[in-house]
This record gives structure tokens, sequence and C-alpha cells, in this order.
């Protein structure tokens, strides 16, 4: 389901479906809330991976934590080696309040103020991040990796994330994919295509198509090329892009 299309949501399939359908086995590891006031939706999701795992043991309205995201990694190397697998990493990422998503050691910037305790979180995801490619470069059937986040924060305005007081900034969000040689060597369209589109408007309820394209999974009743950022055949055209629900053109900003 996505803000493009007419599905309906009780019937449009998870990626984790779509993958486990198509012969995957799938993981999913998460650091943030398993039942709350945002995650349970999340959680009904990540129910149909084959290996869950929860570190975080807080519910409700919470945003607290009793690890560290660098957590997740040692949870990753304990999968062990599989054959086609995806694994979802859920990080608590920059989650306010900032100051609780890192160790002091990377309390680099300023912490007088919010803005500080954000580009100190982001300093240790970039960590965590780093941690977690150098673990699944070592697997032998590691693919890729892709990354991104799900919203912004509005730091300088102090909104955070709050949709009922909506701004652009929210909505700026980074995205990388890190491909191995082998994955490189047999897919060289995919590669030149992102590489070609980078500079492209996309949304990240899109991720759908690109993980589906990148896995191999085509599916006529829930696959569309022109959704997918890898495919020769995806449709930048900016003025179709939607944020909030469809609510919001991007043309608008």
């Amino acid at each position: 389901k996505n803000q493009y299309n007419n599905l309906d949501v009780a019937k449009a399939p998870s990626l984790v479906e779509m993958a486990e359908a198509a012969g995957y086995d799938t993981a999913w590891l998460s650091n943030q809330v398993k039942y709350g006031a945002w995650d349970t939706p999340i959680t009904v999701i990540a129910s149909e991976a084959n290996h869950q795992s929860w570190i975080n043991h807080n519910s409700g309205a919470s945003s607290a934590t009793n690890y560290y995201d660098l957590k997740l990694v040692d949870e990753l190397k304990g999968l062990g080696e599989k054959g086609n697998m995806l694994v979802v990493i859920h990080s608590m990422g920059s989650h306010n309040s900032y100051d609780q998503r890192y160790p002091m050691e990377f309390a680099k910037f300023s912490s007088k103020n919010d803005l500080g305790k954000y580009e100190n979180s982001i300093l240790y995801t970039d960590y965590v991040l780093g941690q977690i490619y150098t673990s699944l470069k070592q697997m032998p059937n590691f693919q890729c990796l892709v990354y991104f986040s799900y919203h912004s924060d509005d730091v300088k305005n102090g909104l955070g994330h709050n949709a009922s007081r909506f701004s652009w900034p929210m909505t700026h969000i980074p995205a990388f994919i890190c491909f191995s040689e082998d994955y490189s060597s047999k897919r060289r369209e995919v590669l030149d295509q992102l590489k070609k589109a980078k500079d492209e408007p996309f949304t990240n309820d899109l991720m759908f198509e690109l993980m589906l394209g990148l896995m191999g999974i085509k599916s006529k009743e829930f696959y569309s090329s022109t959704n997918d950022i890898g495919s020769l055949e995806y449709d930048a055209n900016k003025d179709r892009f939607k944020t909030m629900y469809g609510k919001h053109s991007i043309t608008e900003e």
C-alpha cells in the first residue's frame, strides 16, 4: 500500500510477506517498543518474520530504551549464516529525547540545546551503521544493505516529527544502498539506474517496490516498475509525489 495506489490496506501484503512467499527466510531486529501508542501496527508486520528479536522491553507511549542501537549488531551476528534472507533492522535512531540515544563518548557537539544533541545522535547512528556494514561484509552471502529513515525531525523549530504540526523538514530523509561485489557484477543495470536516479524525487512508501526489485521478486498484482527507483521505467515526474498520506504534493514546498 502506498499513496499512489488504491489497494485496501487489509489486503495489501507487507514486504516481509512478499519475501517469504518468494522463498526468503526473514528476520526482524528491533530497538523500538513492541506494543505502544505508535508501534503496534509495525509489530503486526514484524510478527510475520520467521526470526524476531525485541531488545526494547518498554511499552506504551514510551521512547525509553534498555540498550543503545549498537546492541542490534550483536543480534545480527546471532542470526548465523542463512541462505536467501531479508533482515529488517529497526533502530531507535534519533527519536527524542535525543540525549538518550547515544553513549557519552559520542557527545562531540554541544549538549546545551536539542540541535547539538540531535547531531550527537546522528554521529552515533553513523557509527552503528558502520558496524552493521562491517558485520554484513563478513557474511559470504551478503548482497546489499539498504538504509533509510522513515521521517526526519524539524529540530531547529522545535517541532520534532509531530504530524499535527507538519513542516517540510520532517520529510527530508537520508537513504543509501551498499552493494556487494557479487551483486554489483550480476545486476549492473540496477546500480547504473540508481546512480542515474540519485537526485530524483522519492517517497519512502515506495521502498516496497525498490526492495522487490533488488530481491528479484516481480509480482504482476503488487509490483509496479514505475514506482521502483531501481527500474528503467521509474516515473520521476515530480508532480505526482505526495506526503502526509497524500495530503500534500511535494511541489508545494
